[in-house]
């Protein structure tokens, strides 16, 4: 899997020509007749004219190029200086989205960790797209990680509607809209963390005494 490291405005530049995939028909031939699959349709990867998954026929495919200008559109709306690592599949693209300014040193216990997101969005997969955390760190260090925990819950349960087990008559363009709303939330609650760990960092330093020679 190859990797590259590229600025945002970079990545949104290869976003549009990352491969494009179709909801197409699926046939099963059985003794010489042709039947057309009513529960099933394949995930047709266009770019590489390949089949990349079978899907239910409720299923929409995330277009590699929208989710990926989506998030970007999130990290750059919150002003937050990042750094990607796209890595490529044959029938996805694995990107680390890394915040450098976001270091923060937990010297009481002697850990550093700098926030991230990793996204992975492949069409040979049925969940299609998966949004996480991309470092972990103990919860007595972190402020908030209840509030990590909901909003992440929340992102998921958003992805549900894009899913085979979502009702057709509910689904629509709202699906989409609302998984892009929501994917905002475990971002700013990193970003709210984040200033919350400097200002423990600096008060605990003001809060030390020098001792004396």
């Amino acid at each position: 899997m190859a990797e590259e490291k590229l600025g945002l405005a970079e990545l949104k530049n290869l976003a549009m020509g990352f491969d494009r995939a179709q909801m197409r028909d699926v046939h099963i031939v059985k003794d010489g007749e042709d039947y057309l699959s009513k529960r099933y349709m394949g995930v047709w990867n266009v770019d590489k004219n390949d089949l990349a998954a079978l899907a239910p026929k409720s299923y929409m495919v995330i277009q590699h190029r929208y989710a990926t200008e989506k998030l970007i559109e999130a990290i750059t709306s919150l002003n937050i200086k990042a750094v990607a690592t796209l890595k490529k599949s044959r029938h996805g693209v694995h990107i680390d989205f890394d915040f450098p300014e976001s270091k923060v040193e937990l010297t009481e216990v002697g850990e550093s960790f700098t926030a991230g997101i990793r996204v992975v969005s492949d069409y040979s997969q049925v969940a299609g797209l998966v949004v996480a955390a991309r470092e972990a760190w103990g919860r007595a260090a972190v402020p908030g990680h209840r509030w990590l925990v909901i909003t992440v819950l929340a992102l998921l349960l958003s992805l549900v509607p894009l899913t085979g087990f979502w009702p057709n008559a509910w689904s629509g363009r709202w699906t989409l809209q609302a998984a892009a709303v929501v994917s905002l939330g475990p971002v700013i609650v990193m970003v709210v963390m984040l200033v919350t760990l400097i200002f423990r960092e600096v008060r605990t330093e003001s809060e030390l005494t020098p001792i004396a020679d």
